[in-house]
């Protein structure tokens, strides 16, 4: 029988103290390129001696936990920071207030820097708003910024009269030394026509969403959706990641249990690509 969810969350908040001291001993060493889950969807990246977080947060931001971590001094060693979008599971206001002093640039898209500048006060020198399809570069990491597709079409107007649900956010392409890994982020609209053309891709990193409300239906309503849109990558690698994501209600939250059901879908359709499923405190080779 499964393990009810409050104990699960109990559980977890009993064991993310230790993890999280792991994860940040291990993505201080040196050694081979690699990112680690900090939380769900919350990714810490070392590639080629040059260390970077993307949408840093922690458990502590999402659900009740007495975990006080020395943020500051976790953080010495980090080069940049990205953010995607100002959903609370991808942006942590006391983690990003604790290490705002550390002398690094920030990449925060133009729709959240208003969000930004209320929770912390860089100076203009350290932020870089990028440009959605133009490239930059930091420490000798390319980027590329795309738009993210996080507005899922509903049945009710928003104020422009669009039935749309969702917030602006980016995508983003990281290349080093003829790696390519994309982040396509939090995806809520699977249309095949918004799939940017990226070539050929080392890894992929697809954030689990099958459906609003739809974590305990059999199957979940956009099971082939999300596994037909990533395919359409051209990806040697997926990593399937935003499970157990505890801050989430019981009827949102996506598990083992759906990364599996995906990994047999995606492996019905092909062959040729490897998926990975990954959560809080896992380490994923980019090699």
């Amino acid at each position: 029988m499964d393990q009810p969810i409050e104990e699960k969350r109990t559980q977890a908040v009993l064991e993310y103290p230790a993890i999280y001291k792991r994860v940040i001993e291990q993505w201080k060493l040196e050694g081979e390129d690699t990112f680690w889950l900090i939380y769900s969807a919350n990714y810490l990246f070392r590639f080629g001696g040059v260390r970077w977080a993307v949408d840093p947060v922690i458990l502590s931001s999402r659900i009740q936990a007495d975990f006080p971590p020395h943020l500051e001094e976790d953080f010495e060693k980090v080069d940049f920071i990205v953010l995607t979008h100002r959903h609370s599971d991808h942006l942590d206001k006391k983690l990003l207030k604790e290490i705002s002093d550390i002398n690094i640039p920030w990449v925060v898209p133009e729709f959240m820097l208003d969000e930004v500048n209320k929770i912390i006060h860089l100076p203009d020198h350290r932020i870089i708003v990028p440009t959605p399809g133009k490239h930059l570069e930091i420490s000798g990491i390319k980027i590329l910024a795309l738009e993210g597709s996080h507005w899922e079409k509903t049945g009710d107007l928003n104020a422009q009269g669009i039935a749309l649900h969702g917030v602006p956010a980016y995508s983003y392409l990281f290349e080093a030394q003829n790696k390519r890994w994309f982040i396509p982020g939090d995806t809520r609209t699977y249309d095949p026509k918004q799939i940017p053309q990226l070539g050929h891709l080392d890894g992929l990193i697809a954030h689990v969403w099958l459906g609003r409300n739809g974590a305990l239906k059999d199957p979940p309503p956009l099971l082939d959706k999300f596994c037909e849109y990533f395919l359409r990558f051209y990806s040697s690698k997926i990593v399937l990641t935003h499970l157990d994501e505890w801050g989430r209600t019981e009827s949102d939250l996506w598990t083992n249990h759906h990364a599996d059901v995906i990994t047999q879908r995606i492996k019905q359709k092909s062959t040729s690509v490897t998926v990975i499923s990954a959560f809080t405190g896992d380490q994923v080779s980019m090699q």
